[in-house]
């Protein structure tokens, strides 16, 4: 199995659970060199018995990818590198479309030519109907796995999964309404009426399946 953005915390969560998972062989790739060795000593502390290959790879470089996914020959490709800060997308569109929807075509691509027979792509809640750059990406990414299984016949299994906010990732809103409530409030909400939902990560595990509301 090979992970992109594994260095980051939903890449990581995944990577850690992977890792303790018998007859397993982990591809990590990223282009955060530091990331990447901080997950090594993680898996190595947690799962000392775990088969794991670091990629230093980014997402963006087409011919990069098709070279890391061929090297690797991975059997499933979690596809979890995004850059998913909105207020930065909308700042900096190009860079949001260059990785969100430019890097998934690239992987996808790679792990086709490599001989993938599942590719996920981790999404956003915020694809659905979308009204920022980042979401709007993450839509078209979703898109594009449809449109490449309808046009090459792909004998992939493809799927994407949208992922809400969840707690202790990066990015996460959680952090910044313990430090206002800290100091004493108030805490910033986008309207009043509006609810948040939360899974729960922490650097030892993956996003859990319950849900909670704040």
């Amino acid at each position: 199995m090979l992970i992109t953005g594994a260095a980051g915390s939903v890449g990581a969560g995944l990577s850690l659970q992977l890792a303790a998972t018998k007859g397993v062989r982990l591809g990590l790739l990223d282009h955060f060199d530091h990331g990447l060795l901080r997950l090594a000593d993680d898996i190595a502390e947690a799962a000392p018995a775990a088969k794991a290959e670091l990629l230093l790879c980014n997402v963006r470089e087409a011919d990069a990818m098709t070279r890391a996914m061929g090297a690797f020959s991975p059997d499933v490709v979690i596809h979890a590198a995004a850059l998913k800060h909105v207020h930065l997308g909308e700042a900096h569109p190009g860079e949001s479309l260059l990785t969100n929807l430019v890097g998934v075509r690239n992987a996808l691509a790679a792990a086709h030519a490599a001989g993938a027979g599942e590719f996920i792509l981790i999404s956003t809640d915020k694809a659905a109907s979308p009204h920022c750059v980042m979401g709007a990406a993450k839509r078209l990414a979703e898109l594009h796995l449809r449109g490449f299984l309808r046009e090459r016949g792909a004998n992939m299994r493809l799927a994407s999964v949208r992922f809400g906010n969840v707690l202790g990732s990066q990015g996460s809103v959680a952090p910044l309404f313990a430090d206002q409530i800290e100091r004493g409030g108030p805490i910033t909400l986008t309207h009043p009426k509006m609810q948040r939902f939360f899974s729960h990560h922490g650097r030892g595990g993956v996003a859990d399946p319950s849900r909670r509301r704040s």
